[in-house]
This record gives C-alpha cells, sequence and structure tokens, in this order.
C-alpha cells in the first residue's frame, strides 16, 4: 500500500510542478500558488479515496448485493448512530470535513469565492458530482463499489459551510489584531 502511495504521488509531483508555473505565470503570490498546489493535490486525493476502489474491483465485494443508493435525507446519518462510534467519527466526520478545506483556504486567497454562495455552491455541486461519478462508475463495473448517499451531500455540503465559518472568524480575528495595534501605535 505504501509503494502505491508513492508511486502516486512520485507521478503526482510533476504536475504540482506544473500548476506551481501555471499560477504563478499568471502573476499569483506565492502564497497563492502554495494554496492552489495544495488544493490541487487535495483535489486529486479526494477523487482516488472516492473513484477508486479498494481492491479487485473487478468482482463484486461479498457485501455486495444491490446497488446502495440513499435518497431519503438523514438516514444514513441517524442509522450511523447504531454502530461502532470510530466507525461514526470516520464516516460522519470524514464527510463533514471532505469540503472544508476549500471553503476554508479559496477565499483567503481568491475574492471571487468570499460569499456563503460560493460556499454552499462549492459543497453541493462537488458532492453531487462524487457521488454521481461512483454511481456511474458502479454501473459501469456492473456492481456497487460505492453507495450513493443524500447524506454525504448534506454532510459534505455543511463541511463546506463549516470551513467558510471557520475563514470568516479567522478573518475577523486578523482584523481585531489590526486594529488592536493600530490602536497601540496611536497610545
Amino acid at each position: 500500500m505504501i509503494l502505491n502511495v508513492s508511486r502516486l504521488w512520485l507521478a503526482w509531483a510533476p504536475v504540482a510542478v506544473a500548476i506551481a508555473w501555471l499560477l504563478r505565470r499568471r502573476k499569483m503570490s506565492w502564497g497563492q500558488v502554495m494554496v492552489g498546489v495544495f488544493l490541487c493535490s487535495y483535489a486529486v486525493w479526494i477523487a482516488s479515496v472516492a473513484f477508486v476502489p479498494a481492491g479487485d474491483w473487478t468482482k463484486a465485494p461479498e457485501w455486495a448485493g444491490k446497488l446502495s443508493v440513499n435518497l431519503v435525507p438523514f438516514r444514513t446519518i441517524v442509522n450511523t448512530f447504531h454502530i461502532y462510534w470510530k466507525q461514526v467519527v470516520r464516516q460522519l466526520g470524514g464527510n463533514l470535513l471532505l469540503f472544508a478545506p476549500f471553503t476554508f483556504l479559496l477565499p483567503a486567497f481568491w475574492a471571487r469565492y468570499r460569499s456563503w454562495r460560493a460556499a454552499l455552491a462549492l459543497g453541493v455541486c462537488g458532492s453531487v458530482f462524487i457521488e454521481s461519478v461512483q454511481l456511474l462508475l458502479s454501473l459501469a463495473v456492473g456492481h456497487p463499489y460505492r453507495s450513493v448517499d443524500v447524506d454525504d451531500v448534506i454532510l459534505n455540503t455543511a463541511g463546506a459551510a463549516l470551513g467558510y465559518v471557520l475563514w470568516l472568524m479567522v478573518r475577523r480575528a486578523a482584523r481585531l489584531d489590526q486594529l488592536h495595534e493600530a490602536l497601540d501605535r496611536l497610545e
């Protein structure tokens, strides 16, 4: 497993350098370049986790019966609390935090992402895209290897909102610090 991950990042390194070079050519600051490369790398990691099945994807796993699609809001969230707590943290926490880095970092460096609308659109659209691709891939291989769940969309969108709220809090704290420093200079 470590070898596969190492190969993935080794293959990704030249792409990351190319992204950095392209962003720098667009006259972006080094901070923007670093955030851009990080977010692209994070997006590749999300895609590898969300779309690449673990194990042998040519055979249906033992648990696979029929395609698992949940369109009832909060069903999986409520049912998750009846299982082992580590699984609850992994399932709910992972989905909740999936888009938070995007909505925390994008507004810090790019003004067009500094709105609730942008944060929620990123959460909803990104999550619906992931769930749709998982459904299409399951149909393409002929058996489910990922479940498709509206609760994932809900949690991902809530996480995107959480990331945006954290950005707003950090931004406000930074402004307060600047105000305090300015007031200290006046004394």
